[in-house]
């Protein structure tokens, strides 16, 4: 719990919108995916739906899915996982100018319809033992990086996470 206070506090009241983006991030795989130096993680550079086109960047149309949909496609996404919370929030990156996410890398996220959010596998709040109420699952929302908790019915954006082998 602490730790989501804290990652609450960072992505909300200590952002710099005069800064540089880092470069703790180095494309591989034709540019088509991104290593984390900082987590150790491989990330798909395009949102599900799209592909990275050499010269062209993620091209394509974004395909919105409910977590159980998401889910479904994991059991055969050849190592490609749903990103827990934490990992997801390790790409929020303070220091970028317009957007909480480095746009140069992750060039899909910015969205004309004004949001960015995307799944992560986290439970907020389990509805185990009680019936009527739905489970949250976390969100976060690059364009402001704001986290957030929907119901997983709700469709969102999809970024593929893998560890490094």
């Amino acid at each position: 719990m602490r730790s989501f206070i804290w990652l609450f506090f960072i992505l909300f009241f200590v952002q710099n919108s005069y800064a540089q983006c880092t470069k703790r991030f180095s494309l591989m795989n034709n540019n088509a995916e991104v290593y984390d130096k900082k987590t150790g993680l491989i990330w798909s550079r395009c949102t599900h739906g799209l592909s990275w086109k050499k010269g062209k960047g993620c091209v394509g149309e974004i395909e919105l899915l409910t977590l159980s949909e998401a889910r479904k496609i994991e059991k055969n996404n050849q190592g490609w996982r749903l990103p827990t919370v934490e990992e997801l929030a390790s790409l929020v990156e303070l220091e970028c100018k317009k957007y909480a996410i480095n746009v140069t890398i992750f060039t899909d996220v910015p969205s004309d319809e004004g949001e960015s959010t995307y799944w992560s596998t986290s439970t907020y709040l389990s509805n185990i033992g009680i019936e009527k109420m739905p489970s949250l699952f976390y969100t976060i929302d690059f364009q402001q990086g704001i986290v957030d908790a929907h119901t997983q019915g709700i469709p969102y954006r999809i970024r593929w996470v893998r560890d490094n082998k």
